[in-house]
């Protein structure tokens, strides 16, 4: 199985000036990247008691080969971004 990660922006201390990684929409603000941690979302979404998940969508901006590794960004603006759906159990 082909190793891939999926990262999405962080939005840092505005004060700095350079941008790592950001959205297409040339907001000023800077920012990092992350990888999403799928067992965090589900662990959190567990924490809320009555819910479970549902669905997650990724509209996604890139996607970079390095080091045998498939790195997916998420972008920060448009259409691009993570979508997490959780329902109420039955």
């Amino acid at each position: 199985m082909k190793k891939f990660e999926i990262l999405m922006p962080v939005k840092k201390d505005e004060s700095q000036i350079e941008k790592e990684y950001g959205g297409s929409s040339g907001i000023g603000a800077s920012f990092a990247s992350t990888a999403i941690n799928f067992n965090e979302i589900t662990s959190f979404i567990e924490s809320l008691g009555s819910y479970e998940l549902d669905n997650i969508e990724l509209n996604l901006e890139a996607a970079v080969e390095t080091n045998g590794i498939t790195k997916l960004f998420v972008g920060a603006s448009g259409t691009a971004g993570v979508k997490v759906t959780i329902k109420k159990k039955n």
